[in-house]
């Protein structure tokens, strides 16, 4: 893996997890999940909404076509933690 294909990964990984927990898209299922009283559905929607955690099962789902199986899916939790900082999307 090169330096412009983790580049590219990183930002891209990103995106995906803004576009799961924070775009206008996935809004309509975000809030059907919202409305849900079950212990699973609220659990499910702080999952969504949360860049580190959708990143981390979005870094599973690529190591299968890494050579750094067991580093990737934390690579991406890192950096879509420093990157959910920067943007405002996650508040500490």
């Amino acid at each position: 893996m090169t330096a412009l294909h983790l580049f590219l990964y990183t930002f891209a990984a990103f995106g995906f997890a803004f576009v799961v927990g924070h775009a206008k898209i996935s809004l309509p299922f975000r809030e059907w999940l919202g409305g849900r009283r079950g212990l699973l559905a609220r659990f499910l929607l702080a999952l969504a909404e949360c860049p580190p955690c959708v990143g981390f099962w979005v870094g599973v789902a690529a190591a299968f076509r890494s050579p750094f199986p067991l580093l990737l899916p934390f690579y991406t939790v890192a950096s879509n933690f420093i990157l959910g900082r920067l943007t405002g999307l996650i508040e500490v």
